[in-house]
């Protein structure tokens, strides 16, 4: 029985651990791979004006393994997205340039602190240039906040299409930067 146990708890913490990845792209061609996790959040944010907002913060990791390093260069405007499905929930998207690291994926909100940023950056645009050496990796905070929740889950996500990176939410798409191989 203690075995047993010992297996049963084993096994759940393994799965737990390996639950943050939600959805994982390979572009052979490019040789770079993309790993967006699942979301953390849902929590409920008041601004110094009194507005409410629900908020969820995802990472996406960019792996290169080419011989180049990448250049990534990307941009949420201060623009506000509604939901295609339901027009009555918009969202607004953020870079925090707070550096994500493996240690922090069984963090809370994967060791973002969103409060604290909201305070700083509510309604602005955001933006960040980040270079990936060869054989090498890099975490992106994005940080997604709504005028109210959705029904249903959030899923969110890095994508690549050519040189253009996108991001995608709830059937939602926003080109939001480039990547480029630089040459060494």
């Amino acid at each position: 029985m203690k075995t047993y146990s010992f297996f049963l708890f084993y096994f759940l913490t393994i799965s737990l651990f390996a639950q943050d990845i939600d959805t994982e792209y390979s572009y052979e061609h490019q040789k770079i791979t993309i790993k967006n996790s699942l979301p953390k959040g849902g929590l409920k944010y008041t601004d110094q004006y009194g507005s409410k907002y629900t908020y969820v913060v995802f990472y996406s990791e960019v792996i290169n393994t080419s011989d180049s390093t990448l250049h990534l260069s990307l941009k949420f405007p201060s623009d506000v997205y509604p939901l295609p499905e339901d027009q009555e929930v918009n969202f607004s998207f953020y870079l925090p340039s707070e550096s994500m690291t493996e240690e922090k994926k069984t963090q809370f909100m994967y060791g973002l602190d969103v409060e604290n940023y909201l305070i700083n950056n509510l309604g602005k645009s955001t933006k960040m240039n980040k270079e990936i050496q060869p054989n090498s990796s890099s975490y992106i905070y994005v940080l997604v906040i709504s005028n109210k929740g959705v029904n249903g889950t959030v899923r969110g996500g890095l994508v690549l299409k050519g040189e253009a990176l996108y991001y995608q939410l709830n059937g939602l798409e926003i080109k939001m930067g480039q990547l480029q191989k630089l040459n060494n």
